[in-house]
């Protein structure tokens, strides 16, 4: 649409096509994928005549901290380098934070900021009493059981569904 001729075109457009010498594209699968791919490009190269995405946001991920001793699950911005786990970016945050909300319920990972020990003794938090935590600062969780559950959401989040729904049905079937 630059490139039609127009006499109603803002000066800082006429001065953006005067500048142009070549025009370069890449294909993507979605439009979500070009829309992902769009801000990272304009992350990296900032274009001088780009207003919008320059405000240093990033699109959110689930962080897994694997680097703490009991694992908790944060909604971060910047990838940081090291142990932990992220899976994103997510462009929708509304339809992220229901993920979370759903993964919550059904793994029960802490999201608290606590520093917890192999032995914890704290008051449970609000999270497990709506269900939300297994609530390992109270010493009510095994660590074993809570890893095991963490590597669960792990699968889970990779796509990895297989090993998720064979272990219920072994489970189902030593509780049936």
């Amino acid at each position: 649409s630059y490139f039609q001729t127009s006499k109603n075109r803002p000066a800082r457009l006429q001065q953006l096509v005067n500048n142009i010498d070549s025009v370069d594209f890449i294909v993507t699968d979605s439009e979500e994928r070009a829309l992902v791919l769009e801000n990272q490009l304009i992350k990296e190269y900032r274009p001088h005549y780009n207003v919008q995405l320059k405000d240093g946001k990033q699109y959110p991920y689930i962080k897994i901290t694997l680097s703490e001793l009991w694992p908790k699950v944060e909604i971060v911005r910047q990838i940081s380098k090291g142990k932990d786990r992220y899976f994103g970016p997510y462009t929708s945050v509304h339809a992220m934070y229901k993920t979370v909300n759903y993964i919550l319920k059904i793994f029960k990972i802490r999201t608290c900021h606590l520093a917890l020990t192999k032995n914890n003794s704290e008051r449970a938090c609000l999270d497990y009493q709506i269900g939300k935590c297994s609530a390992p600062c109270a010493g009510i969780d095994n660590h074993s059981d809570y890893l095991s559950r963490v590597n669960d959401l792990i699968h889970f989040l990779d796509g990895s569904n297989s090993i998720i729904i064979s272990r219920l049905q072994t489970k189902m079937s030593e509780h049936a």
